[in-house]
Protein backbone atom coordinates (compact mmCIF):
# COMPACT_ATOMS: atom_id res chain seq x y z
CA UNK A 1 0.00 0.00 0.00
CA UNK A 2 2.85 2.39 0.82
CA UNK A 3 4.36 1.78 -2.62
CA UNK A 4 1.02 2.56 -4.30
CA UNK A 5 0.75 5.82 -2.33
CA UNK A 6 4.27 6.72 -3.38
CA UNK A 7 3.45 6.09 -7.04
CA UNK A 8 0.29 8.18 -6.78
CA UNK A 9 2.16 11.01 -5.08
CA UNK A 10 4.79 11.09 -7.84
CA UNK A 11 2.10 10.96 -10.53
CA UNK A 12 0.17 13.89 -9.02
CA UNK A 13 3.30 16.04 -8.72
CA UNK A 14 4.36 15.19 -12.26
CA UNK A 15 0.92 16.12 -13.65
CA UNK A 16 0.94 19.40 -11.72
CA UNK A 17 4.33 20.30 -13.13
CA UNK A 18 3.13 19.51 -16.64
CA UNK A 19 0.23 21.90 -16.09
CA UNK A 20 2.18 24.65 -14.34
CA UNK A 21 1.97 27.29 -17.06
CA UNK A 22 3.92 29.88 -15.03
CA UNK A 23 7.10 27.98 -15.93
CA UNK A 24 6.56 28.89 -19.57
CA UNK A 25 9.09 27.31 -21.91
CA UNK A 26 10.70 25.46 -19.01
CA UNK A 27 7.55 23.55 -18.07
CA UNK A 28 8.34 20.42 -20.11
CA UNK A 29 11.96 20.39 -18.92
CA UNK A 30 10.87 20.73 -15.29
CA UNK A 31 8.50 17.79 -15.64
CA UNK A 32 11.19 15.76 -17.38
CA UNK A 33 13.58 16.40 -14.50
CA UNK A 34 10.99 15.31 -11.99
CA UNK A 35 10.20 12.18 -13.98
CA UNK A 36 13.87 11.15 -13.91
CA UNK A 37 14.18 11.85 -10.18
CA UNK A 38 10.93 10.02 -9.39
CA UNK A 39 12.08 6.97 -11.36
CA UNK A 40 15.25 6.81 -9.28
CA UNK A 41 13.20 7.06 -6.09
CA UNK A 42 10.69 4.39 -7.15
CA UNK A 43 13.39 1.92 -8.22
CA UNK A 44 15.39 2.74 -5.06
CA UNK A 45 18.36 3.58 -7.21
CA UNK A 46 21.01 5.08 -4.99
CA UNK A 47 22.33 8.43 -6.22
CA UNK A 48 26.03 8.85 -6.69
CA UNK A 49 28.04 10.15 -3.80
CA UNK A 50 29.71 13.52 -3.83
CA UNK A 51 28.98 16.59 -5.87
CA UNK A 52 28.61 17.07 -9.57
CA UNK A 53 26.40 18.52 -12.29
CA UNK A 54 22.79 17.67 -13.15
CA UNK A 55 19.92 19.09 -15.20
CA UNK A 56 16.82 20.65 -13.65
CA UNK A 57 14.11 22.45 -15.59
CA UNK A 58 16.48 23.09 -18.46
CA UNK A 59 19.20 24.53 -16.22
CA UNK A 60 22.60 22.98 -15.51
CA UNK A 61 23.02 22.88 -11.74
CA UNK A 62 26.15 22.35 -9.68
CA UNK A 63 25.18 20.28 -6.66
CA UNK A 64 26.96 18.96 -3.59
CA UNK A 65 25.08 15.66 -3.39
CA UNK A 66 22.41 14.15 -5.64
CA UNK A 67 20.05 13.02 -2.89
CA UNK A 68 19.75 16.44 -1.28
CA UNK A 69 19.61 18.13 -4.69
CA UNK A 70 16.58 16.01 -5.62
CA UNK A 71 14.94 16.67 -2.27
CA UNK A 72 15.27 20.43 -2.76
CA UNK A 73 14.07 20.13 -6.37
CA UNK A 74 10.87 18.39 -5.27
CA UNK A 75 10.27 21.02 -2.59
CA UNK A 76 10.91 24.02 -4.82
CA UNK A 77 9.71 22.96 -8.27
CA UNK A 78 7.28 20.06 -7.72
CA UNK A 79 5.62 21.34 -4.54
CA UNK A 80 6.03 25.00 -5.61
CA UNK A 81 6.49 26.19 -2.05
CA UNK A 82 7.76 29.59 -3.18
CA UNK A 83 5.43 30.34 -6.05
CA UNK A 84 4.02 33.84 -5.93
CA UNK A 85 2.12 36.12 -8.27
CA UNK A 86 3.07 39.74 -8.92
CA UNK A 87 2.30 42.43 -11.49
CA UNK A 88 5.93 43.54 -11.50
CA UNK A 89 7.71 42.68 -14.76
CA UNK A 90 11.08 42.79 -12.98
CA UNK A 91 10.29 41.77 -9.39
CA UNK A 92 12.83 42.34 -6.62
CA UNK A 93 13.31 39.15 -4.60
CA UNK A 94 15.20 38.38 -1.39
CA UNK A 95 16.19 34.70 -1.35
CA UNK A 96 17.21 34.12 2.26
CA UNK A 97 18.66 30.66 2.69
CA UNK A 98 19.79 30.12 -0.89
CA UNK A 99 21.58 26.76 -0.39
CA UNK A 100 22.76 25.68 -3.90
CA UNK A 101 20.49 28.14 -5.70
CA UNK A 102 17.46 25.96 -6.52
CA UNK A 103 14.90 28.55 -5.42
CA UNK A 104 16.66 31.27 -7.40
CA UNK A 105 16.44 29.04 -10.49
CA UNK A 106 12.72 28.70 -9.80
CA UNK A 107 12.31 32.47 -9.48
CA UNK A 108 14.22 32.98 -12.73
CA UNK A 109 12.00 30.39 -14.41
CA UNK A 110 8.76 32.18 -13.59
CA UNK A 111 10.17 35.73 -13.72
CA UNK A 112 13.23 35.76 -16.05
CA UNK A 113 13.86 39.48 -15.50
CA UNK A 114 13.73 39.30 -11.71
CA UNK A 115 16.43 40.92 -9.61
CA UNK A 116 17.46 38.45 -6.88
CA UNK A 117 19.59 39.03 -3.79
CA UNK A 118 20.64 35.64 -2.35
CA UNK A 119 21.84 35.14 1.24
CA UNK A 120 23.60 31.91 2.22
CA UNK A 121 26.04 31.41 5.12
CA UNK A 122 27.76 28.23 3.83
CA UNK A 123 30.69 29.21 1.56
CA UNK A 124 30.68 25.83 -0.20
CA UNK A 125 27.02 26.28 -1.16
CA UNK A 126 27.73 29.83 -2.38
CA UNK A 127 30.54 28.53 -4.59
CA UNK A 128 28.19 25.93 -6.10
CA UNK A 129 25.40 28.39 -6.87
CA UNK A 130 27.81 30.89 -8.39
CA UNK A 131 29.00 28.13 -10.74
CA UNK A 132 25.38 27.34 -11.61
CA UNK A 133 24.45 30.95 -12.34
CA UNK A 134 27.55 31.43 -14.50
CA UNK A 135 26.96 28.18 -16.41
CA UNK A 136 23.44 29.31 -17.31
CA UNK A 137 24.39 32.93 -18.02
CA UNK A 138 21.90 34.19 -15.44
CA UNK A 139 22.01 37.93 -14.77
CA UNK A 140 20.79 40.27 -12.03
CA UNK A 141 21.67 37.88 -9.21
CA UNK A 142 23.90 38.84 -6.28
CA UNK A 143 25.11 36.16 -3.86
CA UNK A 144 25.95 37.21 -0.29
CA UNK A 145 27.96 34.69 1.74
CA UNK A 146 26.53 35.76 5.12
CA UNK A 147 24.17 34.69 7.87
CA UNK A 148 21.20 36.91 8.73
CA UNK A 149 20.74 38.07 12.31
CA UNK A 150 19.37 40.83 14.54
CA UNK A 151 22.85 42.28 15.03
CA UNK A 152 25.93 42.42 12.84
CA UNK A 153 28.96 40.40 13.84
CA UNK A 154 29.82 36.71 13.55
CA UNK A 155 27.90 33.48 14.12
CA UNK A 156 28.84 29.81 14.24
CA UNK A 157 27.23 27.78 11.45
CA UNK A 158 26.66 24.18 12.55
CA UNK A 159 26.58 21.60 9.76
CA UNK A 160 27.14 17.95 8.88
CA UNK A 161 30.73 17.54 7.72
CA UNK A 162 29.84 14.38 5.77
CA UNK A 163 26.89 15.99 3.94
CA UNK A 164 27.98 19.34 2.44
CA UNK A 165 24.86 19.34 0.26
CA UNK A 166 22.49 18.99 3.19
CA UNK A 167 19.78 21.60 3.60
CA UNK A 168 20.01 21.11 7.37
CA UNK A 169 22.44 23.74 8.62
CA UNK A 170 21.83 26.19 11.41
CA UNK A 171 23.36 28.73 13.76
CA UNK A 172 21.73 26.62 16.47
CA UNK A 173 23.50 23.38 17.50
CA UNK A 174 21.91 20.04 16.57
CA UNK A 175 22.70 16.38 17.24
CA UNK A 176 23.59 15.58 13.63
CA UNK A 177 25.47 18.86 13.08
CA UNK A 178 28.95 17.79 14.08
CA UNK A 179 31.00 20.53 12.39
CA UNK A 180 31.19 24.29 12.89
CA UNK A 181 32.19 27.20 10.70
CA UNK A 182 32.37 30.86 11.72
CA UNK A 183 30.49 33.13 9.30
CA UNK A 184 29.78 36.87 9.11
CA UNK A 185 26.34 37.98 10.27
CA UNK A 186 24.45 40.97 8.83
CA UNK A 187 21.08 42.68 9.21
CA UNK A 188 18.74 42.01 6.29
CA UNK A 189 17.20 45.49 6.58
CA UNK A 190 20.47 47.04 5.36
CA UNK A 191 19.79 45.51 1.92
CA UNK A 192 16.23 46.83 1.63
CA UNK A 193 16.23 50.18 -0.15
CA UNK A 194 13.19 49.64 -2.37
CA UNK A 195 9.95 47.68 -2.54
CA UNK A 196 10.52 43.93 -2.13
CA UNK A 197 8.05 41.96 -4.21
CA UNK A 198 8.85 38.65 -2.52
CA UNK A 199 10.96 37.58 0.45
CA UNK A 200 11.79 33.91 0.90
CA UNK A 201 12.87 32.94 4.42
CA UNK A 202 14.26 29.45 4.99
CA UNK A 203 17.02 30.09 7.51
CA UNK A 204 16.76 27.16 9.90
CA UNK A 205 15.33 28.80 13.00
CA UNK A 206 16.56 32.38 12.52
CA UNK A 207 13.37 33.57 10.83
CA UNK A 208 11.82 35.25 13.89
CA UNK A 209 14.94 37.27 14.85
CA UNK A 210 15.23 38.42 11.24
CA UNK A 211 11.56 39.45 11.12
CA UNK A 212 12.00 41.36 14.39
CA UNK A 213 15.03 43.19 12.99
CA UNK A 214 13.25 44.03 9.74
CA UNK A 215 10.22 45.35 11.61
CA UNK A 216 12.30 47.44 14.04
CA UNK A 217 14.18 49.02 11.12
CA UNK A 218 10.97 49.82 9.24
CA UNK A 219 12.06 47.60 6.34
CA UNK A 220 9.29 45.00 6.69
CA UNK A 221 6.77 47.63 5.58
CA UNK A 222 8.48 47.57 2.16
CA UNK A 223 7.85 43.83 1.65
CA UNK A 224 4.79 42.74 -0.34
CA UNK A 225 4.84 38.95 0.07
CA UNK A 226 6.71 36.42 2.21
CA UNK A 227 7.25 32.68 1.82
CA UNK A 228 8.65 31.48 5.15
CA UNK A 229 9.50 28.10 6.58
CA UNK A 230 8.87 28.48 10.29
CA UNK A 231 10.84 26.00 12.41
CA UNK A 232 8.30 25.33 15.14
CA UNK A 233 9.80 23.64 18.23
CA UNK A 234 13.36 23.72 16.98
CA UNK A 235 13.77 24.05 20.75
CA UNK A 236 10.98 21.81 22.17
CA UNK A 237 10.61 24.11 25.19
CA UNK A 238 9.91 27.25 23.15
CA UNK A 239 6.61 28.25 21.53
CA UNK A 240 7.16 31.26 19.28
CA UNK A 241 4.62 30.75 16.49
CA UNK A 242 2.15 33.14 18.12
CA UNK A 243 4.80 35.86 18.33
CA UNK A 244 5.63 35.39 14.65
CA UNK A 245 2.01 35.60 13.52
CA UNK A 246 1.30 38.59 15.79
CA UNK A 247 4.29 40.43 14.32
CA UNK A 248 3.04 39.76 10.80
CA UNK A 249 -0.45 40.98 11.70
CA UNK A 250 0.92 44.15 13.31
CA UNK A 251 2.94 44.80 10.15
CA UNK A 252 -0.17 44.61 7.95
CA UNK A 253 0.10 41.04 6.63
CA UNK A 254 -2.49 38.35 6.19
CA UNK A 255 -1.29 34.77 5.89
CA UNK A 256 -2.01 31.14 5.10
CA UNK A 257 -0.26 28.26 6.88
CA UNK A 258 0.48 24.77 5.62
CA UNK A 259 2.24 21.96 7.42
CA UNK A 260 2.17 18.29 8.23
CA UNK A 261 0.21 17.21 11.31
CA UNK A 262 1.73 14.34 13.26
CA UNK A 263 -0.52 11.99 15.24
CA UNK A 264 -0.64 11.09 18.00
CA UNK A 265 0.27 14.58 19.11
CA UNK A 266 3.63 14.69 20.90
CA UNK A 267 4.48 17.66 23.08
CA UNK A 268 7.35 19.71 21.75
CA UNK A 269 7.59 17.78 18.48
CA UNK A 270 9.31 19.68 15.68
CA UNK A 271 7.20 20.93 12.76
CA UNK A 272 8.30 22.70 9.63
CA UNK A 273 5.43 25.09 8.84
CA UNK A 274 5.11 27.10 5.64
CA UNK A 275 3.72 30.58 6.22
CA UNK A 276 2.62 32.40 3.07
CA UNK A 277 2.15 36.05 4.03
CA UNK A 278 0.68 38.80 1.87
CA UNK A 279 0.36 42.50 2.50
CA UNK A 280 -3.15 43.78 3.09
CA UNK A 281 -3.52 46.99 1.13
CA UNK A 282 -5.94 49.66 2.40
CA UNK A 283 -8.55 48.65 -0.18
CA UNK A 284 -8.73 45.18 1.41
CA UNK A 285 -9.79 46.48 4.86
Amino acid sequence: MAFVRELLDHFVRYRRLRGFTALGARRAAAARSYRAHALDAITRRKPGTGGGWDEVAGFRIRHLGSEWMRYIYREVFAQREYWFVTDASEPFILDCGGNIGMSTLFFKSIYPHARVEVFEPAPWACDAMRETFAANDLRDITVHNVALAEREGELVLHHDADEPGSAVMSVFPGESLDAAHVVPAVRLSSFVTRRVDYMKLDIEGSELPVLREMAAAGALSMVEQIGMEFHHHLDPSEDRLGECLTLLEQQGFGYQITGQVYTPITRGQFQGLMIHAYRKHPAAH
